[in-house]
């Protein structure tokens, strides 16, 4: 497409949301900073600002962040990557809180329209956990276990961090899980997952 298109950001975006994916980082930098320059689009801003943040440059990923809310402030997800990327950058609490409050509350809206949404749930407990709602976060996991049959092991493992941290706080018991081995691998958690133009909103 960028062959056909040269000038167009969309073919750029595309191709270095797949890279992305596929883990080739320095491809997906090239072809997103290029889109970025062409016409900065929501999907391209977002993609470049997790990419950044993967790659521990905290302050650019919350500037991209930011730029790609101007564009479309509905995402939770979004949020929760710059609430992640103020925290780790060393912003002011208050700002890093801010940002997990407006994810927090994009989720719960969207929870109305989608209750059995089980990612969603675990999102939305792990926000509660950093806004400091430990009741909140409790009701919340205790929700998700209802929904839990069918998860894939991506969000088996991602709903078991989020029971780790509530265990952590003396929320709830921590028993063995699946993500127990991966949990230890990984010191944090991405703040979002790869976004393309079809991506489900």
């Amino acid at each position: 497409m960028v062959e056909l298109l040269p000038d167009s950001s969309i073919g750029y975006a595309d191709l270095g949301a797949c890279l992305f994916y596929l883990d080739d980082r320095s491809g997906a930098r090239t072809n997103l900073e290029k889109a970025v320059t062409i016409g900065p689009s929501y999907w391209a801003l977002h993609n470049l600002a997790t990419l950044e943040f993967y790659d521990g440059r905290y302050a650019e990923a919350a500037k991209l962040y930011e730029r790609a809310l101007e564009l479309d402030d509905s995402d939770h997800l979004v949020w929760l990557g710059l609430g992640e990327a103020r925290r780790f950058g060393g912003s002011a609490p208050d700002d890093a809180r801010e940002a997990y409050q407006q994810a927090a509350d994009r989720a719960s809206r969207r929870l109305q329209t989608d209750p059995g949404n089980t990612g969603l749930l675990i999102d939305l407990a792990g926000l509660e956990l950093q806004l400091d709602q430990r009741t909140e976060a409790r009701e919340i996991i205790d929700r998700q276990d209802r929904f839990s049959m069918g998860l894939c092991s991506c969000r088996h493992e991602k709903h078991h961090a989020v029971q780790h941290a509530l265990a952590q706080q003396g929320i709830v018991p921590l028993g063995p899980g699946p993500g127990d081995d991966a949990l230890q691998r990984r010191q944090q958690v991405a703040p979002g997952q790869v976004a393309g133009q079809n991506a489900e909103q």
